[in-house]
């Protein structure tokens, strides 16, 4: 132990760091929670997931919120640029949708531990727009999503599938409403009632009916009508109400009905449409009501598909078959010209007869470009406006008439014609190898010359005769003739006397010109025993030229004018052999003659070279040797020799260029540097001390030699001196650097230390506090348990920390220039299967003194260290279900820096079986438990719960038992009422069992009641209303008034069924109360009461309703003629017994018809008494409501 009490205390405090630094000691990662938005807590989270994405959107990993709380948690492994990212189902919405993480470990919000939440906002209403007859949606149709005020609350157009949504929404009632601005919707509004999660539109809910067709007729003013025929057996229809079809009108095409649906005519522009035309396929046939000309259309019909949009018909109708006949003449009212071709619009469509007429057959009532051509003639380009009502072409004049001559001469001549009489001048230049010249001109007297300038003619050009007059009548003129003075030119060639053959048959080419040294054409000659010749040359300016560009000339060309019959041109003389070098950069250039005469001594000469083609001359015919000399290196394929004889062109090109770099440092020191390429290091160079200082410092200075683009990296270093910069990436320049960079030298602060005691590879951090763009230095202590650092810069503040695994140490003691360490202790853990195997996955729990607990698991090599741990009893357990661990738990008692291993083997002893659960509709179906109860002789129940996908996965079952595996069915768990199967049987080997898969239903928790009233009478229906209240309530949950049968006067009476709402299944008590408004007082009855237990998902009761008239003596006494009758006729009998009894049975007879007829009469009175009775209680009750203001209660 230490004497210092300091450093104990320091000790301490690190210690507790250390600890505290535990607790934190985990993998980081990004959480936070799923919210939702004030109001709405049943949001089920299971269904949102969080992505962690990288910058270019890959999928690192994904987790799902908890389902109670939303909580999410992702780990990450590695520093670098994130996107975390909400994917909730389609249609929620959330704020914000992702969240930008550039993870450093240290500063960002996920390693700050910060909650990174995602709040809810809405459900999402989510459809498509159907089109009748076709599986694909509309697409561009205008969506609007209305509130309850009738608002517009947004607005949304399908996409290309038909497809639209609106997010987000928060739960309520909302209309949706359909509409194009061209379409047709048949069905175009829905309501929509948003719960607790996104609503998706039924199919077919917004539908549309059909589109317009449009078209196009090329009508030229005259009426074209249109039919449109639907396909068999596709039962089309279109909107065309108000048309009446044309009579007599059919179609061939056997596809298609040969009754049309629908008519409508072109407008002036040529347009027709059909309106809302069903999605199928169509005929449309155009026709002519009436016409005066006898026409073509064509096409003579078209096919079309309607399919989800407005079509417009890509074939349009044109009239076809006009004959229109023309005529071609030579002049006015003169004969016509044959065998003239006649073209239209730039095609060959006739040719004129004898008497110059031609026809344009089955041309479309349009403007026309008509051009005529005809042999020596010219015509002017008529335009002719052909349409049905004026199927007419006036005749087509010639225009000019071709005059034709020569000009006897090799050079190109300018004829000019002059019209008499008039300003008409128009010029034709000749034809440069015959001399020809043609033109064409209208009929008139012409004056004809050839133009010749001033300089010309002080040249000698003229040309006989000067002027020719002609006559232009109905025909062309030929023969015209212009001709003109030849010379002969001679000149010389001087060729070197080593020139051999290279002057023999020498090319020399003569170019005419004008006076501004413009050039005409060209003519060669070949020198023969040094002479050549050009005959036939006319009068006029010339260059001639000696074309030996190998060769180096006095002049190479010379310029002269041809004035007499004869011109001698100087002399060409040859002065040396032309060598052509191309160079990348200046180069200076050494080369010397290789004569075959070695005693004689030869010239070496120097030449520099330019950047580009140099051309130089050398005096003699043979080879030289080169030689290069400057700042620059070459590659081994650069020439170094040249020949006269080798005309290709040398490329010489300097490969790389020296870049020179100085250190100037305040003193004299000795400096080295490395070099690296690429990452890598190439070489290590020192540097050379120059003979002068630069600006005062002692310099010194290395010389590379680089490509154009090539970099190194050059890091200069010294035991004692900083640079700035401490390194530079020299790039090579496409030219030579004298200086390409200047290091600045200065003295520096080496810093030397230990730790106490010696601890190897004890990490030890140089970091800045005030300068926190400075990057902060690392490194390791050696055997020794030394360190250094350095040369750094001296004014600058240093801090130092030394660190290592399962160490603590002091501050840095700078009088003594050390570390204090002290180990802590460290807890080492392999786990093993029991073939030897590393066992990954293992939860290791450690618990111990001053609070400290970690949970960790194991990588794939087995092995878990709980280091930095502070002297104290520890207790380590392995866990992982379905593996038996030996030892199943340890204490261990660490002592002051102690390390202990822990070995620990698990053995599997029990398997798992995977399934899924999934819905009747084959939807997964989470949250459902599943139970594997063991079979006899085993025991034992393992449960587990189904995911968000249906999977499930119940562990730990034992091999060699057999297991019922069932869906778990119980009155708290009410989400599935039954599955199927009911259980599967599985038998449990030493290996997983898979597929055992269930379909789950969830049950009906609701009561259906039926009620059926049978009563004696069907008037009595109305009078009857029936009321079903909740136990302990006065309030109704349903009323109703029974409706009188649909035929009251029919002797049939089945009953009448009434239907109350759905009650939940909550085994509660409820009761049915039937009240009627016949009096009492008149009628006796029963009304029962039926009371009942919503513990059945359907319930029928059946309610009887016989009501009895009372009947009494004041009814009796009030019908008084049958009792006197009775009197008069006991009288009769009691003294004329004899009749009597025959007309007592006769009476008798009459009377009881009577009475019966009463009876039946009085008993009617009182029923429709009651009804009326029963309408002006109604009445009261409504007026007496009025009067005290209050509003009635409509219950449902």
């Amino acid at each position: 132990m230490w004497s210092s009490w300091s450093f104990q205390l320091i000790l301490l405090i690190n210690l507790a760091v250390v600890i505290t630094k535990t607790y934190a000691d985990h993998v980081h990662g990004c959480g936070g929670y799923i919210k939702t938005i004030k109001g709405q807590s049943n949001i089920d989270f299971s269904k949102v997931e969080v992505q962690l994405l990288t910058k270019s959107g890959v999928k690192k990993d994904n987790v799902e919120a908890n389902p109670t709380n939303g909580y999410y948690f992702l780990p990450v492994y590695e520093k670098g640029d994130y996107v975390l990212k909400v994917v909730p189902p389609p249609g929620w919405s959330f704020e914000p949708e992702k969240y930008d993480i550039k993870f450093d470990g240290e500063s960002d919000d996920c390693s700050l531990e910060k909650d990174i939440n995602f709040v809810f906002k809405g459900f999402g209403i989510t459809g498509r727009v159907n089109v009748l007859g076709q599986k694909q949606g509309a697409s561009g149709v205008l969506i609007e999503l209305v509130g309850k005020e009738n608002e517009v609350l947004s607005k949304t157009t399908t996409n290309n599938v038909g497809s639209f949504s609106f997010t987000p929404l928060l739960p309520g009632e909302y209309i949706l409403r359909a509409s194009h601005k061209i379409w047709h919707l048949s069905k175009k509004e829905l309501g929509v009632k948003l719960t607790t999660q996104n609503y998706v539109v039924p199919e077919k809910s917004l539908l549309v009916s059909g589109f317009d067709v449009h078209g196009k007729v090329v009508n030229d003013g005259i009426g074209i009508a249109v039919l449109i025929y639907g396909k068999k057996n596709e039962n089309l229809q279109i909107d065309c109400q108000g048309v009446k079809l044309p009579e007599g009108v059919t179609q061939k095409n056997p596809n298609y009905d040969s009754k049309p649906l629908c008519y409508t005519t072109s407008n002036q522009k040529g347009e027709y449409t059909f309106s809302n035309v069903n999605p199928g396929g169509y005929l449309i046939q155009p026709f002519i009501e009436s016409s005066a000309h006898k026409v073509h259309i064509a096409p003579e019909y078209t096919e079309i598909q309607v399919v989800k949009d407005t079509l417009h018909v890509s074939d349009i109708f044109e009239v076809n078959g006009i004959t229109v006949q023309g005529r071609v003449a030579l002049s006015e009212n003169g004969p016509g010209v044959k065998n003239a071709k006649v073209i239209v619009n730039g095609e060959h469509v006739a040719t004129t007869n004898d008497e110059g007429i031609y026809e344009l057959i089955n041309i479309k009532p349009n403007p026309y470009t008509i051009q005529v051509e005809a042999k020596d003639m010219q015509f002017d380009d008529h335009i002719a406006r052909v349409s049905l009502t004026n199927p007419k072409i006036f005749d087509i004049k010639v225009a000019r008439f071709k005059v034709c001559g020569q000009v006897v001469s090799d050079k190109v001549h300018t004829v000019s014609f002059t019209k008499q009489g008039s300003t008409y001048l128009t010029e034709v230049n000749s034809n440069p190898n015959t001399g020809e010249f043609c033109t064409f001109v209208a009929p008139g007297k012409y004056i004809i010359e050839v133009v010749t300038s001033s300089e010309d003619k002080n040249e000698g050009i003229q040309f006989f005769p000067v002027k020719q007059t002609i006559e232009v009548g109905s025909s062309q003129v030929s023969g015209l003739l212009f001709s003109q003075l030849r010379a002969t030119v001679i000149g010389e060639i001087y060729c070197l006397s080593d020139a051999d053959t290279v002057c023999d048959e020498i090319a020399v080419s003569l170019v005419s010109g004008d006076g501004d040294g413009i050039q005409f054409g060209e003519v060669t000659a070949t020198v023969k025993n040094g002479k050549y010749s050009f005959t036939n040359v006319l009068p006029g300016p010339y260059r001639v030229s000696v074309l030996k560009p190998e060769l180096c000339w006095e002049a190479s060309s010379f310029q002269f004018v041809v004035k007499s019959s004869e011109e001698q041109v100087p002399k060409f003389k040859h002065t040396g052999y032309a060598v052509t070098i191309i160079a990348s950069h200046t180069i200076q250039m050494n080369y010397k003659y290789k004569s075959p005469d070695t005693t004689t001594p030869q010239l070496e000469e120097i030449y520099e070279l330019i950047p580009g083609v140099n051309s130089l001359c050398v005096p003699k015919q043979g080879a030289y040797d080169i030689k290069y000399s400057g700042c620059h290196t070459f590659d081994i394929n650069t020439p170094n020799t040249f020949s006269t004889s080798n005309l290709v062109p040398i490329s010489v090109n300097a490969h790389k260029h020296k870049h020179g770099v100085r250190i100037l440092s305040e003193v004299s020191n000795l400096y080295s540097a490395i070099i690296e390429k690429d990452g890598e290091k190439i070489d290590e160079i020192k540097l050379l001390e120059e003979s002068h200082k630069v600006d005062g410092y002692f310099s010194y200075r290395y010389d590379f030699y680089l490509a154009q683009g090539e970099k190194i990296k050059m890091i200069p270093s010294s035991g004692s001196m900083l640079f700035k910069p401490d390194s530079k990436e020299i790039i090579g320049s496409n030219d030579c650097v004298d200086v390409a960079f200047n290091f600045i030298a200065t003295k520096g602060l080496v810093l030397h230390g230990k730790t106490v005691p010696v601890i190897e590879d004890a990490k030890v951090v140089l970091s800045f506090p005030k300068n926190p763009e400075m990057v902060p230095l690392e490194t390791l202590t050696d055997k020794k348990g030394e360190f250094k650092f350095g040369p750094i810069d001296s004014t600058i503040d240093i801090e130092l920390i030394a660190s290592k695994e399962s160490y603590v140490f002091s501050e840095f003691d700078k009088t003594t220039n050390s570390f204090k360490a002290h180990k802590l202790c460290e807890i080492i853990a392999t786990v093993k299967d029991d073939q030897g195997q590393s066992l990954s996955g293992v939860l290791l729990s450690v618990s111990g003194a001053e609070s400290y607990r970690k949970n960790l698991i194991t990588a794939d090599d087995g092995i878990m260290k709980f280091h930095s741990l502070a002297p104290s009893q520890y207790y380590i357990r392995p866990n992982l279900k379905e593996y038996k661990f030996e030892p199943s738990s340890k204490i261990i008692d660490l002592k002051d820096g102690e390390t202990v291993e822990v070995s620990i083997v698990g053995k599997r002893v029990a398997y798992s079986v995977f399934g899924i659960v999934k819905s009747l509709n084959g939807e997964p179906f989470p949250k459902v438990n599943i139970l594997a109860n063991a079979i006899e002789p085993c025991e034992g129940m393992e449960e587990a719960q189904s995911e968000y996908n249906g999977n499930y996965r119940i562990k730990g079952l034992v091999p060699g038992c057999s297991y019922s595996v069932k869906v778990k069915i119980d009155s708290t768990s009410n989400n599935v009422d039954r599955s199927i199967p009911t259980e599967k049987i599985v038998e449990v080997a030493l290996e997983d069992i898979n597929g055992v898969n269930f379909i789950a239903m969830a049950p009906i928790n609701t009561v259906d009641v039926i009620l059926r009233i049978k009563a004696s009478e069907n008037d009595y229906y109305r009078t009857l209303k029936v009321a079903l209240y909740a136990k302990n309530s006065d309030s109704p949950i349903y009323s109703e008034k029974v409706p009188s049968p649909l035929q009251p006067k029919l002797k049939i009476n089945p009953g009448i069924m009434l239907y109350p709402p759905k009650l939940p299944l909550n085994h509660q008590q409820y009761y049915i109360e039937v009240t009627t408004a016949l009096s009492d007082k008149q009628y006796k009855y029963h009304l029962p009461t039926i009371e009942f237990i919503a513990n059945q998902t359907n319930l029928f009761y059946e309610i009887s309703f016989n009501p009895q008239i009372i009947t009494g003596d004041n009814e009796i006494n009030s019908n008084s003629i049958p009792a006197l009758c009775l009197i008069a006729v006991v009288g009769f009998v009691f003294f004329k017994q004899d009749l009597a009894l025959e007309l007592l049975e006769t009476l008798w007879g009459k009377v009881s018809s009577i009475v019966k007829d009463l009876f039946d009469k009085s008993k009617r009175q009182e029923v429709r008494q009651a009804m009326v009775n029963e309408d002006i209680d109604e009445l009261a009750n409504a007026i007496n409501a009025t009067k005290k203001g209050r509003k009635s209660k409509k219950i449902n």
